[in-house]
């Protein structure tokens, strides 16, 4: 399968970059557009300083590749898990304030992050990373 030829370390530099975007559409995008979006600035900014942080986490393990990386890739998984239900806590706490665009942007938010974070523990290995994979995937 596809999934199983990437390497741990290619995985730490699409997370890294991806927590970038995200960070600089939170942080600049969505905080100048904020009505267009319905959610507040100051939650905006707090999930742009959670994904800059998991960014630098995650740009770190590439430049200096961790003697365990599987070790450390299965962990941003579980980082990344956590930010989602931040997210989805935040969409269900401001619904009410959120626009079609704030809804829809959040949503594809969290359905990508379940995508790297299934493609994270499938990559971190061996069948006890495809087991974690598919038992949040089969649920």
């Amino acid at each position: 399968m596809l999934l199983d030829r990437i390497p741990p370390r290619r995985m730490f530099l699409i997370d890294g970059l991806g927590a970038l975007v995200s960070a600089f559409f939170l942080g600049c995008i969505l905080v100048r557009w904020e009505k267009m979006f319905g959610m507040p600035v100051f939650v905006l900014n707090y999930l742009a300083i959670a994904a800059v942080f998991l960014a630098v986490f995650s740009v770190t393990c590439f430049v200096r590749t961790p003697k365990k990386p599987r070790f450390y890739l299965r962990f941003i998984a579980v980082v990344n898990f956590v930010y989602c239900c931040i997210s989805a806590v935040c969409v269900i706490v401001y619904f009410d304030y959120l626009t079609v665009s704030g809804v829809l942007y959040f949503v594809g938010e969290i359905v990508i992050l379940g995508l790297l974070i299934f493609t994270e523990l499938k990559v971190a290995g061996g069948e006890r990373g495809k087991r974690e994979a598919n038992k949040i995937y089969h649920g």
